[in-house]
């Protein structure tokens, strides 16, 4: 399993501090011992030692500094586990951190960059933007909540110099999604819309526009399906639950048109045209 230059590592660390954004998430940072080889839509696991629980809690690296060597986790307290982890006594503890895990986003040169995260789905794409601006791409991103007190300041979501758009229920991130597209202008001469996307674009193309998401199945399955449509490239980091994040436990299994495969150490990003969306 590729899981960086180095392969993942297990360390025993004290948080540096952990931020609370608002009623839902928290923000986790921690100082490594060393230098890592981590890249966007990878993910680290996490178990506390003053938290009786079996198994370790997945996390994607939702900000790393190498040069501070400050690895941030996005945590939504919605379990007993994750709400325990936040807790400022817990968190003068010492916690097990095992990573960098799994296959994160496959970063190509495009015209525009799209970033579509839905709750707690958004965590890996400030890392993923942050690498797309340091490379002088364009970047815009949707991000949809539950609720009006769900919501995250887009300051949180993702870097400056990133185009953002928030939205809550009814609104959609996949509806925003389209509105940006919609407005996108990739031609000097003329405003590209969804209608023209589709009769141009080639799903193999990687000088225009490419396409990242994660967050709820439902949210993905109807992205996955609208950028099929009109021949976008979208690459999905799915979700799922996972005991050992490396393989052995076999929980974390997804389907796609050839077969399984297992999210911690062949995913979690898939190309969304690979995936068995009604498995």
């Amino acid at each position: 399993m590729l899981c960086g230059a180095q392969g993942p590592k297990l360390y025993r660390i004290i948080p540096e501090s952990v931020d609370r954004l608002n009623q839902r998430f928290y923000r986790m940072n921690l100082i490594l011992p060393e230098q890592l080889s981590i890249h966007p839509g990878q993910f680290v696991t996490l178990k506390s030692e003053k938290v009786p629980v079996l198994l370790p809690r997945p996390f994607c690296v939702h900000r790393w500094d190498p040069q501070s060597r400050r690895i941030s986790l996005l945590i939504e307290a919605r379990g007993t586990a994750t709400a325990m982890f936040c807790d400022s006594d817990v968190a003068r503890h010492p916690f097990q951190i095992l990573g960098p895990l799994g296959h994160g986003f496959k970063v190509k040169p495009a015209q525009h960059h799209f970033l579509v995260g839905g709750g707690c789905g958004v965590a890996p794409l400030h890392f993923l933007a942050a690498e797309l601006l340091r490379n002088a791409q364009q970047v815009s991103l949707a991000a949809g909540f539950r609720d009006q007190e769900d919501a995250l300041a887009p300051e949180l979501i993702a870097p400056p110099g990133t185009a953002i758009n928030v939205t809550c229920n009814p609104v959609t991130a996949v509806d925003l999604f389209r509105e940006q597209l919609a407005s996108l202008s990739v031609r000097d001469d003329a405003t590209v819309g969804v209608s023209d996307v589709a009769d141009d674009a080639d799903p193999t193309d990687t000088n225009g526009v490419m396409v990242y998401a994660c967050g709820p199945y439902v949210m993905l399955k109807s992205l996955a399906a609208f950028c099929w449509e009109r021949g976008l490239p979208l690459q999905v980091s799915l979700e799922r639950m996972m005991g050992c994040g490396m393989g052995a436990c076999q929980g974390c299994s997804c389907g796609t048109k050839t077969g399984s495969v297992l999210l911690c150490s062949e995913g979690p990003v898939l190309d969304a045209t690979v995936v068995n969306w009604d498995a």
